[in-house]
């Protein structure tokens, strides 16, 4: 078997002519096909994320129906609207939870109201004292082991909360109604519609008190971080391969990618759920649910009935049905420990789960493969070790360059010329001016290597080379993704496995090649380019609400650059077979540029994906100011342009001007001195029902010695010097009663700070009617009162 020779690396020759007709035309084919199979990859991953259609209200009664489920949806979010915790929109939903779940035959419900005082683990010195509501519905089965269905029906104070959660309580109920319809189950099934989530995640606290909480052997929580889209699988804890493995046999459409679940553990996102109350202070094993695309609507007056796709909840409701039906009728064997699981679909078609110790050996397998082929190819090829290493080289220098030059790209737009987030309202600008620059980047790189190998006329040398080198390179970024225990090592482990065989055919296909090294680039092409959407719809809008210290412009242009970068790895060889890689990089680099002023000329918002602002009415003693902070790295000063009155100026990280004191309810709050010694005094602050939406009492960390929220207080992080009580509102009638015990005989200096919202005054209503329709507002007024006790 014969195989062209390949030429030394390093030899300069004077430039070749212009290619012939035939190679010219060869030449424009590869790189025609090559263009359509990356813009059919991407088309194919969009394609697959569509949801699916809703199924309709006479739909058989064992299956899940969006038709069915969505007069929940309309009642929760459209009719009642905003439910946060303590207030009677709450006590509505409840009610209207509980007579809706006792007319399904066979489901008993019950209300558990708690009254807790916990420990903020997010708010170090920090005791919340909450009152929640949970609507708490069980299906009897065989076994008292019980598969938990946990979505939690308050919103935010700024939503009615369409997406976040009405679309999961509607699902889950749609879902208790079908289980009841269908054959008894092996185990017993129960929900738990919880109250809180959105103020601390506290109604999942107040359910693990509830005596069928003990039963619990698997969880599924239900959420939503945006109205659109598939319901992705995108936290589970660890010890659960065989809850993903059911999710993945169960499942009718998977979809769900363990790179959720790095990113989202890293607390990237500024958001969290249930899902971390279950499995840190229940110790339970479980899966986290949602829907997470138009995050722009998220915790906004956007989050509407009509915004949430259809489809959307028939996705999520029936995925969690047929999962819950496997779960139910299978072993549960409840806390197995372990490590966690990697997991992640196919175009939503199929679903690999499996444990991190299958991980672990098919990294093996896929090394041993690699090495396999690489030894073969430098026995029956002319390949070297020396011009692998160079492959090698010129692949992580192709990278780097590739990911430099957006980057620079994207840094130079927003922090140098103030041109920055042109993409947040367009994100596919993102793809025209980052992906094209990331390609032209690895492609001049790769361009500069071809020129001085010219003699290999046909490219076969370097392309082999060039196989070889981004073959060891997967093979790198294999072992440390592994060896860091992170779970998207799949990513690397595909495209070890795709080089591997791209070598093999090299080696003992010579003529057909060039379409086996397609066949092996496909599989992991489709599954980076499904990475690369879920990161672009996940985290665009997440930039809306990001406090990062500089613009979001260089981490967008990271998170398109490296899907890139990764395809253009593990391809580049057969481009090197067609030539003309520099031609290549200048056309994409002109793309690039084009979409660069595209992004530099477009405004970063539209009504329909805003800008977020909160304004806040500060109250105290002293002084009486309207804030106007903006969630992401833009300055809201070109917000408030047309806004009338005095004029906004910095003050901490916000925009800030006097403003008339407000009329506002007296505070909700008495306080008893119950004795005194020469040591301290104990001291009675009773608060009670009012419009606050928390009341925090702090106090000086030097002067409290203890208090009735716990035996010991809470462990204060270093440079904190305030305990505090942030106390919720509580069940009507009723109160909280918090006792102090004070060091010293001199007076205490406690505050009082209570924030109403959404509130208004006619300081927030004149800075909301001036704000352009790209703004959408979160209003809160907050008030301090000092008090010596």
């Amino acid at each position: 078997m014969q195989s062209t020779p390949v030429l030394p690396l390093t030899s300069r020759h004077a430039p070749a002519g212009p290619l012939s007709g035939r190679e010219g035309t060869r030449s424009a084919r590869v790189w025609i096909a090559a263009a359509a199979l990356l813009a059919g990859v991407f088309a194919g991953a969009e394609w697959a994320d569509r949801p699916p259609s809703p199924a309709p209200a006479d739909a058989p009664a064992p299956e899940f129906s969006e038709a069915r489920a969505r007069p929940v949806l309309q009642h929760l979010a459209g009719e009642i609207g905003r439910r946060v915790m303590g207030t009677p929109a709450r006590d509505s939903a409840a009610a209207y939870l509980v007579a809706t779940l006792r007319a399904i035959p066979g489901v008993e419900v019950q209300v558990q109201d708690w009254a807790g005082a916990e420990a903020s683990p997010w708010r170090p010195g920090t005791v919340e004292l909450y009152h929640a509501r949970n609507v708490l519905a069980r299906i009897p089965g065989d076994s008292a082991s019980a598969v938990l269905v946990s979505a939690h029906y308050d919103s935010p104070p700024e939503s009615s909360g369409a997406g976040d959660n009405a679309v999961g309580v509607a699902a889950a109920v749609e879902i208790a109604r079908a289980l009841a319809a269908g054959p008894r189950s092996r185990h017993t099934v129960i929900f738990n519609f919880n109250d809180g989530e959105e103020q601390g995640l506290l109604g999942s606290d107040a359910f693990l008190n509830h005596p069928w909480a003990r039963d619990v052997r698997a969880f599924v929580n239900l959420e939503s971080a945006g109205p659109r889209g598939k319901a992705i699988l995108f936290q589970a804890g660890p010890g659960n391969d065989w809850l993903t493995e059911e999710y993945a046999r169960s499942a009718p459409r998977p979809y769900g990618t363990v790179l959720g679940q790095d990113i989202f553990q890293s607390g990237v996102i500024p958001s969290d759920t249930d899902f971390r109350v279950y499995r840190d202070q229940g110790r339970l094993r479980g899966l986290d649910v949602a829907l997470y695309q138009d995050g722009y609507a998220y915790h906004t007056a956007l989050d509407r009935v009509e915004r949430v796709q259809p489809g959307s909840l028939q996705h999520l409701g029936e995925n969690t049905l047929a999962l819950v039906r496997e779960l139910a009728d299978g072993p549960l064997p409840g806390d197995v420990g372990g490590a966690p699981s990697v997991y992640y679909d196919l175009l939503g078609r199929t679903m690999f789960a499996y444990s991190a110790g299958t991980a672990a050996l098919l990294t093996v397998v896929a090394l041993l493969l690699a090495v396999g082929a690489l030894v073969l190819a430098l026995r029956r090829t002319p390949l070297t070790v020396k011009h692998a290493a160079a492959g090698l080289g010129i692949t992580v220098l192709a990278a780097l360059v590739g990911l430099l030059v957006p980057v620079a790209a994207a840094f130079l737009l927003g922090m140098v010329l103030g041109r920055p987030h042109g993409w947040f309202a367009s994100p596919g600008l993102a793809w025209a001016a980052f992906g094209a620059l990331a390609l032209a980047g690895f492609l001049f790189v790769h361009g500069v290597w071809e020129r001085r190998n010219e003699d290999d006329a046909a490219g076969e040398g370097t392309a082999l080379a060039t196989l070889a080198g981004s073959t060891l390179f997967w093979a790198l970024l294999l072992v440390l993704f592994t060896a860091a225990g992170i779970g998207s090592a799949y990513i690397p482990l595909w495209w070890t496995i795709a080089g591997a065989a791209g070598l093999l055919a090299w080696t003992f296909l010579p003529r057909g090649k060039g379409v086996a090294l397609a066949v092996a680039w496909l599989p992991p092409a489709i599954l980076t380019a499904q990475v690369q959407l879920v990161l672009l719809k996940l985290f665009a809008p997440v930039a809306g609400r990001f406090p990062a210290a500089i613009s979001f412009d260089p981490v967008i242009a990271l998170l398109v650059a490296l899907p890139a970068v990764w395809l253009a790895a593990a391809g580049v060889a057969v481009l090197h077979r067609a030539g003309r890689l520099r031609l290549a990089a200048g056309v994409l680099g002109g793309i690039g540029v084009v979409g660069l002023v595209a992004l530099a000329s477009s405004s970063p918002y539209s009504a329909a994906r805003p800008k977020r602002l909160a304004v806040q009415h500060a109250v105290s003693d002293t002084a009486s100011i309207v804030t106007v902070t903006g969630e992401d790295w833009i300055s809201p000063v070109s917000a408030l342009a047309e806004v009338e009155g005095p004029r906004f100026r910095p003050r901490g990280g916000a925009l800030a001007r006097p403003a008339d004191r407000p009329a506002l309810p007296a505070p909700a709050m008495s306080v008893d001195t119950l004795g005194s010694t020469a040591e301290g005094r104990t001291v009675r602050v009773r608060v009670g029902p009012g419009s606050y939406r928390t009341l925090s009492l702090r106090v000086p960390a030097d002067r409290l010695a203890g208090w009735s929220l716990g035996d010991e207080l809470p462990r204060l992080p270093a440079g904190e010097r305030t305990y505090t009580a942030r106390i919720h509102p509580p069940a009507s009638g009723a109160g909280w009663e918090v006792i102090l015990r004070l060091r010293g005989a001199d007076p205490v200096e406690v505050n009082a700070v209570e924030v109403f919202a959404p509130a208004r005054t006619p300081a927030i209503d004149q800075v909301v009617r001036g704000l352009p329709e790209w703004v959408t507002v979160a209003t809160a007024v907050n008030r301090r009162t000092p008090m010596a006790l």
